[in-house]
């Protein structure tokens, strides 16, 4: 698909307007709070208070208010940087489902070839169902699927397809949510949380040893404190009327974990 010269002038306006207001954001954050803790995010180099946000339930010090890095990108963009030591992404093919616009236009120049899919093909170079991938087999060095597997009911298939087209000493980064001291299932999915169908605990990685030759797992206490690699969240009002099947958890600062499954 071409894109035309007005398109990219569009973009580029959107982009800048995206900037300042992101600077306005940021501008105003750091008169709110004056002396408050910095950050240093990984992705856009930004030293900042980090912003609390308001969701299922209330999430503290999150989101970088210069690129709007959440946690989650920014313990995928830690993970990935630590391994350069091991792989030359110059001569990796990526692909990445459900990207989102804070890590992956950020990481996107590392590789030889970055694409990305959808399940509807939207802004993306795919469309595919994890769990019925059209890709061939051993077709890229790298898959990316940044919390996304906790919204697939038969997470094994997709696993598989996942290992499928990886070559031979290829990896896969596949975070989910861990909101749970051990993993359990959603029934029905849960809508308070786009679609869940399962509240990952820290156990859910067990589930990719049969399917990999070795599986990683990388948490907030591996890297630098001064990026704020943990997910700090108020879970003690679960079970709530508009979430009936979450957990009480009474722990305000929990550890996050990123898998890295071998082929």
């Amino acid at each position: 698909m071409s894109i035309s010269s007005p398109d990219l002038r569009q973009s580029a306006r959107r982009a800048r307007a995206i900037a300042r207001d992101r600077r306005r954001q940021l501008d105003g954050w750091r008169a709110r709070r004056a002396g408050a803790e910095l950050f240093d995010c990984p992705l856009c180099g930004t030293t900042a208070p980090f912003l609390d946000v308001d969701g299922v339930h209330p999430r503290f010090r999150a989101i970088c208010a210069a690129c709007g890095a959440a946690e989650r990108h920014r313990m995928a963009a830690l993970v990935l940087d630590r391994l350069r030591d091991r792989v030359d992404y110059r001569t990796c093919d990526v692909l990445h489902f459900a990207p989102e616009p804070e890590i992956s236009r950020r990481i996107a120049p590392w590789f030889r070839r970055y694409e990305t899919s959808t399940f509807d093909g939207v802004g993306a170079t795919h469309a595919e169902d994890l769990t019925r991938l059209s890709r061939p087999d051993e077709s890229y060095d790298i898959v990316i699927a940044i919390h996304v597997l906790e919204h697939i009911e038969d997470d094994a298939t997709a696993l598989r397809e996942i290992r499928r087209i990886l070559r031979p000493g290829g990896f896969a980064l596949l975070p989910v949510p861990i909101v749970a001291d051990a993993s359990y299932e959603y029934r029905p999915p849960f809508d308070a949380e786009f679609g869940h169908v399962r509240a990952p605990g820290p156990d859910y990685f067990e589930r990719f040893t049969p399917i990999f030759s070795s599986v990683e797992v990388f948490g907030s206490d591996d890297f630098d404190q001064r990026h704020q690699p943990w997910v700090e969240e108020d879970r003690t009002t679960f079970p709530s009327a508009d979430a009936p099947q979450r957990r009480t958890m009474h722990e305000q600062r929990f550890r996050d974990l990123v898998p890295v499954a071998w082929r």
